[in-house]
C-alpha cells in the first residue's frame, strides 16, 4: 500500500464528502445539483472560504446567479461569523460591527484570496478561461453554470456542449 504524504488539490470542507472523495484534485470536474433555493450558491460560498482561508489557495469564484456583491456579502457573513440573513436585511448592532472592524484589519494580515466575478464579467467557458489565465487560480467555482452561454440548436445540445466545455477545461 502506497503510503501519501500531504495532498493534491483541495480538501472539501465538509467531513462527510471528505470520506467519500478524500480531495477535489486537479483536473477534476465536480458538480453540486440541486432545486432552486437548496443552499446551492451557499455551498459555493463555504467551499471557496475553505480553500482560501483553511487551505490558503487562491481561488476564483464566478456566480452567475447572484451579483458579485450578493456573493461577497456571503463570503463576509462566512468570514465574520455573522448570519447571512443578519448581515442582508442590516440587523447588525454595534457589537457585531465593532468585531467586524477588528476582523478586517486581521484579514489584511491573513493568506486567503478569493477573486469574485459574476454574468456581468463571464459569460461563456471561453470567458472563464481567460480569467484563470489572468488570476493564476489554484481552485475554480462556477455557482449557476447553467447560465453561461453555450452554442447548440436546442436546449439538450446547449446544455451538453456547455458541460463537454467545463469538464474539457477542468482537465487543461
Amino acid at each position: 500500500k502506497k503510503k501519501l504524504t500531504g495532498f493534491r488539490g483541495v480538501i472539501p470542507p465538509w467531513p462527510t464528502l471528505q470520506k467519500a472523495i478524500t480531495v477535489w484534485e486537479n483536473g477534476t470536474f465536480n458538480v453540486i445539483l440541486g432545486v432552486y433555493s437548496t443552499g446551492k450558491s451557499w455551498c459555493s460560498a463555504v467551499a471557496a472560504h475553505h480553500a482560501a482561508f483553511v487551505q490558503q489557495k487562491k481561488v476564483l469564484l464566478v456566480t452567475m446567479e447572484n451579483s458579485k456583491s450578493s456573493m461577497e456579502s456571503r463570503l463576509d457573513a462566512l468570514y465574520h461569523h455573522i448570519p447571512f440573513t443578519d448581515l442582508r436585511q442590516g440587523w447588525v448592532d454595534m457589537r457585531v460591527e465593532k468585531k467586524w472592524l477588528k476582523d478586517i484589519e486581521r484579514l489584511k494580515a491573513e493568506q486567503g484570496d478569493i477573486v469574485v466575478v459574476d454574468g456581468n464579467i463571464a459569460r461563456t467557458v471561453g470567458d472563464i478561461l481567460q480569467l484563470v489565465n489572468t488570476h493564476k487560480p489554484d481552485f475554480v467555482i462556477v455557482d449557476g453554470a447553467y447560465k453561461l452561454e453555450s452554442k447548440g440548436k436546442d436546449m439538450f445540445e446547449r446544455s451538453s456542449n456547455l458541460l463537454h466545455g467545463l469538464h474539457h477545461s477542468a482537465e487543461s
